[in-house]
C-alpha cells in the first residue's frame, strides 16, 4: 500500500510550468512548510542574505529536502544558491520535476547505495 500511495502524484503548477511529485511526499511537506518559513526568517543571518543554505535529509527526509529548496527557491525566500545533499532519496516527482531542479540547484549530492 505504501508503494501504490508514493506512486499517487500531486500536480504543482510554478512559473507557468506543470510538475507532478509524489503526493505523499508533498502533503507531509505541507505539514513542514509553516516551519520551515518561520524557521527561515527568525535567523539572523537569513534577514542578511548572509549565508547559504544547505538542504538534507535522509529517504523520505532527502524528498522533503528536495521539495523545500525547490519551494524557497521559487518563492525567492533564498538568494544564495542552495546545496541539496540527499541520502538514499527516493524519486520525488516527474521527469520535468528533476530536470527544472537539477537546473536551479547547481550543487546536488544525492548519495544512494553507495554510488
Amino acid at each position: 500500500q505504501l508503494i501504490e500511495e508514493i506512486k499517487e502524484s500531486y500536480q504543482v503548477e510554478i512559473s507557468n510550468k506543470k510538475f507532478k511529485v509524489s503526493k505523499m511526499f508533498y502533503e507531509t511537506f505541507e505539514l513542514i512548510k509553516e516551519d520551515l518559513i518561520n524557521n527561515l526568517l527568525s535567523l539572523p543571518e537569513f534577514k542578511n542574505k548572509e549565508f547559504q543554505t544547505i538542504f538534507t535529509g535522509h529517504s523520505l527526509g532527502g524528498a522533503l529536502a528536495t521539495i523545500s529548496s525547490f519551494y524557497c527557491i521559487e518563492r525567492n525566500l533564498i538568494e544564495s544558491e542552495p546545496i541539496l545533499l540527499t541520502f538514499g532519496q527516493p524519486g520525488v516527482g516527474n521527469q520535468q520535476f528533476a530536470e527544472y531542479v537539477t537546473k536551479n540547484i547547481k550543487q546536488i549530492y544525492n548519495k544512494n547505495n553507495g554510488k
